[in-house]
């Protein structure tokens, strides 16, 4: 707790020292809503072209996982000459306390309409392992998003290739009738999906707040039950690189968890332009990033 406090006083201090071009982490902004659509560019500049790599920390016992992970993200915005249309691509690595690993690659294109709204779609690739590296993971995930600076609406799905994987045996054997006892303890991907709404606000200056919430759903495909839940998040970013979350998620599998999150975003390298809806283009995709899991006894028997 105490490493934690003070890595956060660190990040806090070199965020008060980073000049910015414009929101980084999720471009929260305290704008007010646009009423007249023809005329919604404000004199502010944002940077387009910018590689942003962002350090972040997520407290354990998440949807589908037990421990804490360390994530060190990329998410790249390059520059393109038809200024309605800008593509990203992200890269996430995740280190969990126990050394599990996990990582996520994704590309996404969003387009800015006339209300300087973003309408965007990804696809991401999804990988999570065990501490021992002998259980392998891959799933695909796809979303839609429609960003204003009013509020934001995101729909995600998640499609695992691997379904399940065995990481324990455990073996036994009956001579009286020479009955032979496997059981397997095996780890079960769920195929799932979530909607997320979410409304930027303001009290202090040099900070912007974010809640976010909405219900997801997750099944097992026939190896588990399934399970409808929510989930709720309060983001506070502090001179728009540091920020400090909550995430609070309740299902009838995973019961109440509640999770605690730090990051801190450094960008690096960018173009300048006038803000016509551009920062609505250049926020972070939120998604569930860690294959939802759940540890299940298979039993088989012969004679």
């Amino acid at each position: 707790m105490v490493k934690q406090i003070f890595l956060a006083s660190l990040l806090f201090g070199a965020s008060l020292y980073n000049p910015l071009f414009g929101d980084v982490d999720n471009n929260i902004g305290c704008s007010s809503c646009v009423e007249e659509c023809d005329d919604c560019c404000c004199p502010e500049d944002v940077c387009i072209d910018s590689l942003y790599l962002t350090l972040r920390h997520i407290d354990p016992k998440g949807v589908g996982y037990e421990e804490g992970y360390t994530t060190l993200e990329a998410l790249y915005f390059p520059f393109v000459e038809n200024h309605c249309f800008q593509p990203f691509l992200d890269v996430r690595g995740h280190v969990f306390n126990d050394a599990e690993f996990a990582a996520n690659a994704g590309i996404g294109l969003r387009y800015l309409d006339d209300c300087c709204a973003s309408w965007g779609a990804n696809v991401y690739y999804d990988y999570r392992s065990d501490r021992d590296r002998k259980v392998h993971f891959h799933q695909i995930g796809a979303g839609l998003e429609y960003l204003t600076d009013c509020f934001d609406v995101r729909l995600n799905g998640y499609f695992p290739i691997t379904r399940k994987d065995c990481f324990k045996k455990l073996h036994g054997e009956y001579e009286t009738d020479d009955l032979k006892v496997e059981c397997c303890l095996e780890s079960v991907s769920f195929i799932g999906g979530n909607l997320e709404v979410g409304v930027p606000f303001c009290f202090f200056p040099y900070v912007d707040f974010y809640i976010a919430g909405g219900p997801y759903y997750y099944d097992a495909r026939k190896t588990s039950k399934d399970t409808w839940g929510g989930q709720i998040r309060l983001d506070a970013f502090i001179c728009t690189n540091f920020r400090v979350g909550l995430i609070v998620n309740h299902d009838s599998i995973f019961d109440t968890r509640v999770q605690g999150v730090v990051s801190f975003t450094l960008p690096l390298g960018g173009k300048c332009v006038t803000d016509c809806g551009q920062s609505c283009a250049l926020r972070r995709v939120e998604r569930n990033e860690i294959i939802v899991l759940n540890e299940l006894f298979d039993w088989s028997w012969w004679y």
